[in-house]
Protein backbone atom coordinates (compact mmCIF):
# COMPACT_ATOMS: atom_id res chain seq x y z
CA UNK A 1 0.00 0.00 0.00
CA UNK A 2 1.41 3.77 -1.09
CA UNK A 3 1.35 6.19 1.33
CA UNK A 4 0.30 9.91 0.20
CA UNK A 5 0.52 13.14 1.83
CA UNK A 6 -1.58 15.88 0.92
CA UNK A 7 -0.96 19.32 0.91
CA UNK A 8 -3.58 22.12 0.40
CA UNK A 9 -1.49 25.74 -0.32
CA UNK A 10 -3.67 28.79 -1.32
CA UNK A 11 -2.12 31.11 -2.45
CA UNK A 12 -3.86 35.01 -2.19
CA UNK A 13 -3.06 36.54 -5.29
CA UNK A 14 -2.53 40.68 -4.56
CA UNK A 15 -4.23 42.89 -6.62
CA UNK A 16 -4.61 46.17 -7.23
CA UNK A 17 -7.90 47.79 -8.04
CA UNK A 18 -8.99 50.71 -9.42
CA UNK A 19 -12.98 51.95 -8.69
CA UNK A 20 -15.10 53.03 -11.83
CA UNK A 21 -16.81 55.82 -10.17
CA UNK A 22 -15.84 58.71 -7.28
CA UNK A 23 -17.50 61.93 -6.01
CA UNK A 24 -14.49 64.68 -4.97
CA UNK A 25 -17.42 66.65 -2.78
CA UNK A 26 -17.75 63.13 -0.68
CA UNK A 27 -17.11 63.57 2.63
CA UNK A 28 -16.45 59.77 2.54
CA UNK A 29 -12.31 59.96 2.50
CA UNK A 30 -11.49 57.17 0.00
CA UNK A 31 -14.61 58.32 -2.12
CA UNK A 32 -13.26 61.52 -2.99
CA UNK A 33 -10.05 61.28 -4.87
CA UNK A 34 -9.07 58.53 -7.19
CA UNK A 35 -6.33 55.86 -7.44
CA UNK A 36 -5.19 52.73 -6.78
CA UNK A 37 -6.32 51.03 -3.80
CA UNK A 38 -3.90 47.59 -2.80
CA UNK A 39 -0.60 49.32 -3.64
CA UNK A 40 1.00 46.76 -1.00
CA UNK A 41 1.27 44.80 -3.82
CA UNK A 42 3.10 47.22 -5.56
CA UNK A 43 6.53 47.73 -5.87
CA UNK A 44 6.87 51.14 -7.57
CA UNK A 45 5.02 53.31 -10.02
CA UNK A 46 6.16 54.35 -13.30
CA UNK A 47 3.36 56.59 -13.97
CA UNK A 48 -0.15 56.97 -13.54
CA UNK A 49 -2.20 59.76 -15.86
CA UNK A 50 -5.42 59.99 -16.69
CA UNK A 51 -7.35 62.02 -19.77
CA UNK A 52 -10.82 63.41 -20.15
CA UNK A 53 -13.05 62.40 -23.25
CA UNK A 54 -10.86 64.13 -25.87
CA UNK A 55 -7.44 63.13 -24.82
CA UNK A 56 -6.13 65.81 -22.69
CA UNK A 57 -4.38 64.47 -19.90
CA UNK A 58 -5.21 65.88 -16.49
CA UNK A 59 -3.34 64.37 -14.42
CA UNK A 60 -0.04 62.93 -14.47
CA UNK A 61 2.40 61.21 -11.63
CA UNK A 62 5.27 59.25 -12.84
CA UNK A 63 8.45 57.75 -10.45
CA UNK A 64 6.62 57.65 -7.90
CA UNK A 65 5.77 55.93 -4.19
CA UNK A 66 2.88 53.84 -4.23
CA UNK A 67 2.13 54.90 -1.27
CA UNK A 68 2.36 58.83 -2.07
CA UNK A 69 -1.28 60.85 -1.81
CA UNK A 70 -0.03 62.62 -4.87
CA UNK A 71 -0.83 59.34 -6.78
CA UNK A 72 -4.19 59.92 -6.27
CA UNK A 73 -6.56 62.66 -8.27
CA UNK A 74 -8.73 65.07 -6.33
CA UNK A 75 -11.04 65.77 -9.45
CA UNK A 76 -9.04 69.43 -10.54
CA UNK A 77 -7.38 70.29 -13.55
CA UNK A 78 -5.16 73.25 -13.01
CA UNK A 79 -6.97 73.66 -9.65
CA UNK A 80 -10.36 73.73 -11.16
CA UNK A 81 -13.10 71.77 -10.45
CA UNK A 82 -13.39 69.06 -13.67
CA UNK A 83 -16.46 68.44 -15.02
CA UNK A 84 -18.84 65.82 -14.37
CA UNK A 85 -17.99 62.73 -16.59
CA UNK A 86 -16.07 59.67 -18.15
CA UNK A 87 -12.07 59.94 -17.49
CA UNK A 88 -9.48 57.42 -18.85
CA UNK A 89 -6.96 56.13 -17.18
CA UNK A 90 -3.54 54.50 -17.17
CA UNK A 91 -1.54 53.11 -14.77
CA UNK A 92 2.12 51.69 -15.27
CA UNK A 93 3.92 49.60 -11.94
CA UNK A 94 6.17 46.84 -11.28
CA UNK A 95 4.71 44.39 -8.66
CA UNK A 96 6.26 42.59 -6.21
CA UNK A 97 7.14 39.87 -8.52
CA UNK A 98 9.09 42.57 -10.71
CA UNK A 99 6.75 42.23 -13.67
CA UNK A 100 5.55 45.50 -15.92
CA UNK A 101 1.89 45.60 -15.33
CA UNK A 102 -0.32 48.07 -17.22
CA UNK A 103 -4.04 48.58 -15.76
CA UNK A 104 -6.08 50.89 -18.44
CA UNK A 105 -9.77 51.43 -17.71
CA UNK A 106 -12.27 54.42 -17.39
CA UNK A 107 -13.52 55.94 -13.96
CA UNK A 108 -17.18 58.34 -13.60
CA UNK A 109 -16.24 61.55 -12.19
CA UNK A 110 -19.97 62.43 -10.32
CA UNK A 111 -20.70 65.84 -8.62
Amino acid sequence: MKKYTLYNIQIKERTVFLPNVFRPSSGISPNAAFGPFGVEAVESVTSFQIFDRWGNRVHEVSNISPDSPQLFWDGKIKEQIASEGVYVYQLVYTDLAGREVVRVGDVALIR
